[in-house]
């Protein structure tokens, strides 16, 4: 059966047919064969992942020992150029145990020597223009697991002057007030707009971007002197360009009733649909969606038949667009979805989230019709559709189910298996080689009154309307395992990556968002505290608590996680440095009262380029780290030792250090 299917796949010359082979038949002859075939096609067409992830299925198949010479060079050559340097080593001490000789081509024997150096050419190619401390999505890498490249930034000094996300007066008031209302209720102001950060060739060098989105448009900076790079046109739907027409502003005024109402009209700056981006390197992905949706509540009246007239908003409340920008020039490259008139696959939809770049394709959740569905796109061809997944019926569309619509749906990527999030009661796997879907988890207990989504035997209740529970979230990939929170549940999850099978799951205490999985360690920031549960079994590691309020989504390196804190026990804005393994404080780097304005609060926190990107709800700022500071004090201090204001400064630092004695010193010789 095996063989007769590879034979017809291999006559069709039907890739997806060879996929299927690959993964039902694995470990027959038939089935290494068609993993091998699928291996080579997506490597000849610069499918690396793809590619890659062929070869480690057949690096793991009982009959890894007699792959021949071509083959673990292939598989060493995909695994280069995908980046993943552990597969590639192995592939390669494959190829030296049992090939000493080398690789045979024809009549042409090609030495060991020869081939490592085209090892060695596809890593400079596929690093080409790149530089470590890029961070292209939210989480840094598909997994949503990466750590950055920095340190603890030091908050009295920016590297260059803040940049306002905040153009138009009637969206500053709407943020103060509403930032206003949530510390009143004694809520943390979180943000979900976080910056991303990408580096491009240019005559005279590579040059670092920090792209950063704003209630107007989309915004480039050089990374170095703050300069901005490039913006975009006006987003249709930003909340500025809404605020700034009288009839959008007078239908949003109302909806507003209603958010305010429930308290929750923190969604303008903590819907996480708007406020997180993408990049490949080649392109800058965005949805541009209505800022502020028509709340339930206001639907609610017209259950009974009648029909409500959203005037000048209608195109906004039937649909969202994913927009791709030109990382080099903001251009606008291309737009898909649209009105429904448009009659094509994608018009009438809705993106929940911006795409995952993998491989040279795009991944992203699209609902159409109540129909949830998994969209893989081509962003070379205008972003035209390459395949479809249908993964669940919704029973209620994002018109009433808003907090579906402004909490993202962040795909993760690990091991062969896309992890597609609902945000309505269920998680699920797809297998990216076949695109079928491999498992489905379902979070929650179905209600019997109220079924949301239906799939197969399983069924999965409606979310609370803008739940308070989470803070905007992404699955994790780490170790093989899936942890997750999402916006409708009140647990932590931790899943098998490959069967979907719940591992464990643990309360949640006082925690707002996952700050990472590092090290074995699932962080969890909490409304006062920060603390680590085992990822093996779901067990406190450790707790710290009365922290202070966190003001952002942390970032980690090296094996500690810095947390910022609108208040930390001080009272004073900072940034708290965790030990990851431990939970031991190393470090507060305090953010004091300028003499010319307010004291600054961290937000959303970046590692790029040496420096400490923080995005507020209004402002984007750089901040040197203290490393860079302290070495320049001491520089200052070794060519004046007297000086009071170096000392000032280190003693400062050495005391945000707990170095209290070293503090002391400098300070008291500072006032001699």
């Amino acid at each position: 059966r095996a063989k007769a299917l590879l034979n017809e796949a291999r006559a069709k010359g039907d890739p997806q047919m060879l996929a299927e082979v690959a993964q039902k038949y694995l470990h027959t002859e038939a089935g290494a064969e068609a993993t091998n075939l699928l291996g080579t096609y997506y490597l000849d067409r610069g499918g690396y992942v793809m590619a890659a992830l062929c070869y480690e299925r057949l690096l793991n198949h009982p009959s890894a020992g007699k792959l021949p010479a071509l083959t673990l060079f292939k598989a060493a050559l995909a695994f280069r150029h995908a980046g993943e340097q552990v597969n590639a080593d192995h592939a390669w001490d494959l190829l030296i145990k049992n090939h000493p000789e080398g690789l045979r081509l024809g009549d042409q024997l090609v030495s060991l020597d020869r081939l490592h150096q085209e090892l060695v050419q596809a890593s400079l190619q596929g690093s080409a223009g790149l530089s470590r401390s890029d961070w292209p999505m939210w989480g840094g890498n598909a997994a949503r697991s990466a750590q950055g490249y920095g340190g603890a930034p030091y908050l009295d000094d920016q590297v260059w002057p803040a940049k306002q996300t905040v153009h138009l007066s009637q969206t500053r008031t709407w943020i103060e007030e509403t930032q206003d209302n949530q510390r009143t209720r004694g809520q943390p102001v979180i943000p979900a707009f976080c910056p991303i950060a990408a580096t491009i060739p240019t005559d005279k060098g590579p040059l670092p971007l920090v792209i950063y989105r704003t209630y107007e448009k989309v915004c480039a900076v050089d990374a170095r002197n703050g300069e901005v790079y490039w913006d975009t046109l006006p987003l249709l739907w930003g909340l500025d360009n809404l605020l700034a027409d009288p009839n959008k502003q007078m239908i949003l005024n109302q909806w507003r009733q209603f958010y305010i109402q429930a308290s929750c009209q923190n969604v303008v700056y903590e819907n996480s649909v708007l406020g997180t981006m993408s990049t490949d390197n080649s392109r800058v992905y965005v949805i541009d969606d209505l800022a502020l949706p028509p709340h339930p509540n206001y639907m609610q009246q017209f259950q009974w038949g009648n029909q409500p007239t959203f005037g000048a908003l209608k195109d906004g409340v039937n649909h969202n667009t994913l927009e791709a920008f030109e990382l080099d020039s903001g251009k606008l490259a291309w737009e898909v979805g649209g009105k429904e008139e448009d009659k094509n696959d994608l018009s009438g939809s809705f993106f929940l989230g911006p795409p995952l770049p993998l491989g040279g394709k795009l991944y992203v959740l699209n609902e159409k019709k109540s129909e949830l569905r998994l969209l893989c796109l081509d962003p070379l061809k205008k972003g035209a559709v390459t395949w479809t997944q249908t993964l669940a019926n919704v029973k209620d569309s994002l018109l009433q189910d808003v907090g579906r619509r402004v909490q993202a749906a962040q795909l993760a990527y690990g091991e062969g298996i896309l992890v597609c999030p609902t945000n309505a009661g269920a998680i699920l796997g797809v297998d990216l080689l076949t695109h079928s879907l491999v498992w489905a988890h379902s979070y929650r207990q179905p209600a019997p009154t109220n079924p949301a989504i239906k799939m197969g035997g399983m069924m999965v209740v409606n979310p609370q309307v803008l739940s308070q529970d989470w803070k905007a979230s992404t699955p994790i990939i780490a170790e093989g395992k899936v942890v997750f929170t999402a916006p409708d549940g009140t647990l932590v999850h931790c899943l098998n990556l490959r069967d979907g099978q719940p591992l464990w799951t643990a309360n949640r205490t006082d925690d707002l968002y996952v700050g990472g999985v590092y090290n074995g360690k699932v962080i969890l920031v909490g409304r006062n505290s920060c603390r680590a549960l085992n990822l093996t079994d779901g067990k406190q590691v450790w707790r710290q608590d009365a922290l202070g309020t966190p003001s952002g989504q942390g970032v980690a390196s090296k094996n500690v996680y810095y947390l910022p804190l609108k208040e930390g026990r001080d009272k004073e804005p900072e940034v708290c440095a965790l030990n990851i393994d431990t939970g031991a404080i190393i470090a507060h780097s305090k953010s004091r009262k300028k003499l010319n304005g307010p004291t600054e609060i961290p937000g959303n926190l970046l590692f790029f380029e040496g420096d400490v990107i923080s995005q507020t709800t209004t402002t984007l700022t750089a901040y040197p780290q203290l490393d860079v500071i302290r070495a320049q004090i001491d520089e200052h201090l070794r060519k004046n030792p007297q000086d009071p204001v170096g000392l000032t400064n280190r003693g400062e630092i050495k005391l945000d250090e707990g170095d209290w004695n070293g503090a002391v010193e400098d300070l008291r010789t500072a006032l001699a």
